[in-house]
């Protein structure tokens, strides 16, 4: 017997289907990717850690010196070399502030703060020479250490 050809068409072959499934999913995938780079920041503009609440984000890099009494005695610390001040009277981790920051004179008592260091000769960022050697290194091969000063009673 001899058979007839068929109206129908022939059925189509999965393969090309999921060629072009493929296909749109690494063109969307791409699309992300980019779009992930152009909303990424800049490098060399310093980041809050993403743990810490906006205020230690926002004191890190303080605009003005630190001042303080230190120990009895008033300091006067530059902003480009310590930062994470922190006064007696203020929340603790995980706590909201209640009322305004106070205005921070030679009078406020330091309880904490930090400050960067080169080993072995301890000189701090006191210079754009200095933070030009902190940021040539690495984090696998840097001399530079931080130093938590928190001051007991």
């Amino acid at each position: 017997m001899i058979e007839q050809p068929s109206s129908l068409p022939a059925p189509r072959k999965p393969g090309r289907f999921i060629l072009w499934l493929l296909i749109a999913m690494l063109a969307c995938m791409a699309w992300f990717f980019f779009a992930l780079l152009l909303r990424a920041p800049n490098p060399l503009v310093p980041r809050p850690h993403p743990f810490q609440p906006p205020e230690m984000a926002a004191v890190q890099y303080a605009k003005a010196d630190m001042v303080g009494n230190l120990g009895g005695i008033p300091v006067t610390i530059p902003q480009h070399f310590a930062n994470y001040a922190v006064y007696e009277g203020d929340p603790g981790w995980g706590e909201k502030r209640t009322g305004p920051v106070p205005k921070r004179t030679h009078d406020s008592t330091l309880v904490a703060f930090s400050f960067k260091v080169r080993t072995p000769d301890m000189q701090g960022l006191s210079s754009r020479d200095m933070w030009k050697d902190r940021n040539s290194y690495t984090i696998y091969n840097t001399p530079w250490i931080s130093v938590l000063e928190h001051l007991t009673k």
